[in-house]
């Protein structure tokens, strides 16, 4: 009985094993057969749907991912790089923009105009669509980008929510008092207004004279991209915003737009424009063309910095990348690209409202190693680099924003709230013992004693001192020029430019021109662009769940001997080597 038990066992051991075997090749097999280039036909419409969102990071997609519908948001440097490529491409004859919607932050919508004057330049139509630019309001954006196009088409029923820009902040204060929790911050300088939504009812003067100005420079930008691309007078473009939302006759009337109709009849305009052409969406056409930066035998690292900065370490193997700056994590990044020989320069490309000064300051002198090591850093802000998202910006041989990216906000906040007084309406106390003049420093439950905010006082001045001379010294400006553009100010990026807080306005295709400047290579010199932290192959992420135990045992060795398979096969030259920068394909379309 026990040899009939071992024969059994043994069977099924066999049988299991070769089951996973036979799992991991289908696994393999499908991840690059996904990467297999589709036929595109002989004369192309290339189709652009922004209204499935875009982001400025990749993300490392499921290789099933590639056989559906759903493959999320588009990646904007995607999106950049096909349009230049179809831009000399003479199988495509136009460009059909699918917006309305989008959610586009003001220095995307920028990025992406660039790049669709820049095709319309080389003579080929482009034609946007919306159901809408929003719905009562919040469509400036959208129309600003669509001002690009050489026709718009607008939904009969569809607004033209051309409005401008607001800002709220709410106001906590009140209700605070009412609960008998009191607020205890300090701040750096006056425009450093974050803290007011607990220390204030309404907004200081500062705080309202930072947030007009930065509006007002995103509206005269938007009126400057619509005079120029709807062939109307500056003033006219004010009035009409002010007159706004506009329903699709007001729209049309006022030359705001070109067409009225349904998406299926600006398609068929489209058709009929170009009969022998067939619409392709732009992740197979960038699929087919490859990517503009996948080739050369210098490379550029783009560490992409995208988040609240923070301390520590935040891989998430499996999950993806989460939207946090970890100093950590950024820090290998750096390293990475040091220790890679063929990398002569590094882009930090940056969206960030800020975060720890610690992180930061981490990050920061990372990135004077990394300058001090011989290898140039670009930092190249997206739609945001603001507190600390300038701090880790500051450090670097230039740094590039569109103009109408946020930065800023040189200066610094802390405190607590006070919440002894709303607990004892709740019958509620604390009792406490301290081992230490100030244990309980941060503690809610008591106020800071006057010497306690005498601490905070210095500490606050500290931080804010070595803030503006870091700030200062990157950016080459006195104690009082650097002052007077510090306290806590926002700028946009054109603010910025006249401020002395950036070198150059410009996309990540700028900041890659720079990047070859600074190494000094001639502009057109071909480079491959590394994405850092090195995105994880399927079997690599794997390989790490099963490093953690996460997996039956047994399927670690399967893996371990899939990606000794995976380097093989690419040493032979029978598959194409992951750790460049070409990317997976994004679909639009849901």
């Amino acid at each position: 009985m026990r040899k009939i038990w071992k024969i059994v066992t043994g069977f099924l051991a066999v049988t299991g094993a070769l089951t996973l075997l036979v799992l991991l090749g289908i696994a393999y097999g499908l991840t690059h057969i996904a990467d297999a280039t589709p036929s595109l036909p002989k004369q192309i419409v290339l189709d652009i749907d922004l209204n499935q969102g875009v982001v400025d990071q990749p993300s490392a997609h499921d290789p099933l991912e590639k056989f559906t519908k759903a493959h999320g948001p588009l990646h904007l440097q995607d999106a950049i790089e096909a349009l230049e490529q179809a831009s000399a491409d003479a199988r495509v004859k136009a460009l059909n923009i699918r917006l309305g919607s989008s959610g586009l932050e003001m220095a995307q919508a920028q990025e992406l105009r660039a790049a669709i004057l820049k095709f319309s330049a080389s003579g080929k139509f482009v034609q946007a669509y919306a159901d809408s630019f929003g719905e009562m309001g919040g469509g400036t954006v959208d129309a600003y980008l669509a001002s690009a196009a050489s026709e718009i088409w607008m939904q009969p029923s569809g607004d033209m929510g051309l409005i401008g820009f607001s800002a709220e902040m709410p106001f906590a204060r009140g209700s605070l008092d009412l609960l008998g929790i009191k607020p205890e911050f300090q701040r750096r300088h006056e425009y450093k207004s974050a803290v007011e939504s607990f220390t204030e009812k309404t907004m200081t003067p500062e705080a309202r004279a930072s947030l007009k100005s930065l509006l007002d420079s995103w509206l005269e930008q938007v009126v400057a991209g619509i005079s120029e691309g709807r062939k109307l007078k500056p003033e006219t473009v004010r009035q009409l915003i002010d007159q706004a939302p506009l329903s699709a006759d007001e729209a049309m009337a006022a030359h705001l737009i070109d067409k009225l109709g349904y998406e299926d009849e600006s398609d068929d305009a489209l058709d009929k424009r170009y009969p022998e052409a067939e619409p392709v969406d732009i992740a197979d056409f960038l699929q087919d063309v490859g990517s503009l930066h996948a080739k050369g035998k210098h490379k550029i690292a783009v560490i992409h910095a995208q988040g609240p900065v923070v301390g520590g370490s935040d891989s998430q193997p499996f999950g993806g990348r989460s939207s946090v700056i970890a100093a950590e994590d950024v820090l290998g990044a750096l390293a990475d690209a040091m220790d890679d020989k063929d990398v002569v320069a590094i882009i930090l490309r940056i969206d960030s409202p800020g975060g720890s000064y610690l992180a930061s300051d981490t990050i920061w002198r990372g990135v004077k190693k990394a300058r001090e090591g011989g290898k140039p850093v670009i930092a190249s802000i997206g739609p945001m680099a603001a507190s600390g998202g300038y701090f880790i910006a500051m450090g670097t041989d230039r740094i590039l924003a569109e103009p109408g990216s946020i930065t800023g906000s040189i200066g610094v906040f802390a405190g607590k709230l006070v919440i002894t007084d709303f607990l004892a309406k709740l019958g509620l106390a604390f009792d406490e013992v301290d081992a230490g003049a100030n244990a309980g420093l941060l503690s809610m439950n008591r106020p800071f004693s006057p010497e306690q905010n005498a601490k905070m006082t210095t500490m606050l001045d500290r931080i804010y001192a070595d803030f503006t001379t870091k700030a200062g010294d990157g950016r080459k400006l006195d104690a009082e020029a650097m002052d007077k553009v510090a306290r806590g100010r926002v700028f946009t990026g054109s603010q910025a430019l006249k401020a002395g807080l950036i070198d150059e306005l410009g996309g990540l295709e700028s900041a890659i021109v720079a990047a070859k400047k600074a190494a000094k290579l001639a502009d057109e010199t071909p480079v491959r662009l590394v994405y850092l932290p090195k995105p994880l192959s399927q079997l690599e992420k794997l390989a790490s769940l099963l490093e953690g135990g996460n997996l039956p045992l047994g399927i670690h060795a399967l893996a371990r001997v899939g990606l000794k398979l995976d380097a093989a096969l690419a040493r032979l030259g029978l598959i194409e080597a992951r750790e460049n920068a070409r990317l997976a394909p994004v679909n639009f379309s849901h």
